[in-house]
């Protein structure tokens, strides 16, 4: 039978490589990434203290800034499904990262994504684009490449702010507020979805949310 050491005799490279355990989780996974390998050592001056291994929680750090967006046309009751839906991932994306982020949004790593995804009939299409979003407490603005851009305002209370609604129907994310305002502009051109919009002056809704996978 063979031994670890005969695995590592038969690698072109047969450097066991090692890492700090003082460095950050993100860094571990760079590195696993640079050398190609699916562990690290980690190592205390010279005594071995434990391993960091590539899971599923170090491959979602590495999408950590990144921007996924999504598009779409949902033809009656929301619950009802048949959503189409057009996806947008963030053009910084790496291939490796935009299969990583698609996997998730499309459900394949179950969790709460899984059951929302329940409710698509059609992914009518990927696009790469640039993204901006820089919406907080219902103020601020967005855009994703060239069809999708919004702006909005939140209504202010008589202290002078933002207008929020809690354990509301007019929120669809559970436990996080509804902060609701006004969009001065909000326009959207997607020809696969047969989506055209040019609005202004309609209300709009905002909250935050994480999804755990």
């Amino acid at each position: 039978m063979k031994t670890a050491a005969d695995i590592l005799k038969s690698k072109a490279d047969n450097t066991v490589h090692t890492i700090a355990p003082t460095a950050s989780v993100l860094d571990a996974v760079k590195r696993m990434a640079e050398k190609n390998i699916g562990a690290l050592l980690v190592v205390e001056g010279e005594r071995v203290v434990g391993i960091v291994s590539e899971r599923d929680y170090a491959r979602k750090i590495v999408l950590l800034g990144l921007t996924f967006a999504a598009l779409a046309h949902i033809p009656g009751n929301i619950l009802q499904g048949n959503w189409k839906i057009l996806a947008y991932v963030d053009e910084r994306a790496s291939k490796a990262q935009e299969e990583a982020i698609l996997a998730v949004w499309t459900g394949k790593k179950g969790g709460p994504v899984a059951d929302l995804a329940q409710l698509v009939g059609e992914v009518v299409g990927v696009e790469r684009v640039p993204m901006t979003f820089q919406v907080e407490e219902g103020k601020g603005r967005l855009r994703v490449g060239s069809a999708v851009s919004a702006e909005m305002e939140p209504f202010k209370g008589p202290d002078g702010q933002p207008t929020s609604l809690h354990n509301s129907v007019f929120s669809t994310i559970p436990g996080s507020p509804a902060y609701v305002g006004k969009a001065s502009s909000y326009k959207a051109d997607a020809p696969a979805l047969g989506i055209k919009l040019d609005l202004h002056g309609h209300n709009s809704v905002q909250g935050s949310f994480r999804f755990v996978c």
